[in-house]
């Protein structure tokens, strides 16, 4: 679906002046914010970050956080926070697959900024 499609879906309102709040529609489950630090962030309904449900966490600067709808959610965000829609699950395919062998250990190498955090993260919280 594209962004805009995917935009019109969502209805923004503030409710605060410290929160920005997002309501998803009902067929909106399956989508996948990015929110970038820094934010405070509150949910209300089911939504994970690398395969963890959360319910309140707090975004650093200069970090980036992919926020899965498992469900119907609305997302509570601080005022100024920057935020993307996108439609699915921003975890690849790769990952998940990892998770259907047995493995005892990992060990995770590759270049600089390419996700090993990230990965070793979704691993953790799903094993």
């Amino acid at each position: 679906m594209p962004l805009d499609t995917l935009q019109d879906q969502l209805y923004f309102y503030s409710e605060s002046p410290d929160f920005l709040v997002m309501i998803s529609y009902s067929d909106n489950k399956d989508v996948t914010v990015i929110v970038k630090g820094p934010s405070h962030v509150k949910v209300k309904g089911r939504a994970s970050v690398f395969g963890c449900e959360v319910n309140e966490l707090h975004i650093p600067e200069n970090k980036t956080l992919p926020i899965y709808f498992e469900e119907d959610a609305t997302l509570f965000l601080s005022e100024g926070s920057f935020f993307i829609p996108v439609k699915g699950n921003t975890i690849p395919s790769s990952w998940k697959k990892v998770l259907d062998y047995e493995f005892k250990s990992f060990f995770i190498y590759g270049s600089s900024d390419s996700g090993k955090s990230s990965l070793a993260t979704y691993l953790s919280n799903m094993i």
